[in-house]
């Protein structure tokens, strides 16, 4: 089924803020041949040479201090075991190709969307509904969808404005999905540690 379209801009009443979970370490743990690597403290990187640049580490890794854009020699120090996988961006397009296909074929009818990249493992869509039922149905639809696809959890964060969304995903990681009604928005959005905002 073709996604609804409306000619101009829509009527933006609801934002949903889809984030893939560690996604480059979650494509390359879904190849069977790295099966054995999964719940173990994985990074993505050139390989274990100092000068080599952590992109993305699995939750299990994070859990020693390990985080993206930390040198492989830093992040050695903090969990030796550290196991680093290359990058496959061809994978990494593949997934991300095949997420944007179910997020317009999920699209509910009589819906118009709209999607914005903002990176290859990040998207937002604005829902021209408020109703929740509607817009909670789809955000469970499209990760259901996308975690069947790709083997990659998603999580999801929905409000009546981008930031708030984007906040409501990082209190749900990974793999939930968070409703912030908008009478609530602003009395959330004073509960989030400045480093959030």
């Amino acid at each position: 089924r073709e996604p609804s379209f409306m000619h101009g801009p829509i009527v933006q009443r609801t934002v949903l803020h889809f984030d893939f979970d560690c996604f480059f370490v979650a494509v390359q743990l879904a190849k069977p041949g790295n099966a054995h690597l999964r719940g173990r403290p994985v990074a993505v990187a050139a390989g274990r040479t100092a000068h080599s640049e952590v992109s993305s580490c699995s939750y299990e890794a994070r859990k020693f201090g390990v985080h993206a854009s930390m040198w492989m020699s830093e992040a050695l120090k903090l969990c030796p075991a550290l196991v680093a996988v290359p990058y496959d961006f061809a994978a990494c397009t593949a997934a991300n190709e095949r997420s944007y296909r179910v997020l317009y074929e999920q699209c509910p009818p009589g819906v118009a969307m709209t999607l914005q990249v903002l990176s290859v493992d990040e998207v937002l869509v604005a829902l021209d509904t408020s109703d929740e039922t509607i817009v909670l149905r789809y955000a469970s639809a499209v990760r259901a969808a996308v975690a069947e696809a790709t083997s990659c959890t998603m999580t999801c964060g929905i409000a009546s404005t981008i930031s708030a969304a984007r906040m409501a995903t990082a209190t749900v990681k990974p793999n939930g999905q968070r409703l912030v009604p908008k009478v609530e928005t602003a009395a959330f959005v004073a509960q989030q540690p400045l480093k959030e905002l």
